[in-house]
């Protein structure tokens, strides 16, 4: 199973310029547009969200433009393609 949680670093003095900060929005664009593709090739898609909801819940509250975000998404998959995903990767 896919596993979507990143491994503790130990942060040593000096890697500040390393870190790289990319929010949640790449997330939840990229499990939209695979969501996306299951369901148009007939996968039942909310079966495929629930050993993810837990990350789900956990990066939703880390959404900084929700509007932002689920605009983006329907660029990416379609306004008709939304209306079945967003609710998916809304928290219970």
């Amino acid at each position: 199973m896919l596993d979507w949680k990143a491994p503790d670093k130990a942060k040593e003095e000096g890697d500040d310029d390393d870190d790289i900060e990319f929010g949640t929005d790449p997330f939840f664009r990229l499990l939209a547009r695979l969501l996306a593709h299951q369901d148009a090739e007939g996968y039942p898609v909310a079966e495929i969200v629930k050993p993810w909801r837990d990350i789900i819940k956990e990066r939703h509250t880390k959404i900084e433009d929700a509007a932002e975000l689920w605009n983006s998404v329907k660029k990416d998959i379609g306004e008709e393609a939304l209306t079945v995903i967003k609710p998916l990767l809304e928290p219970n």
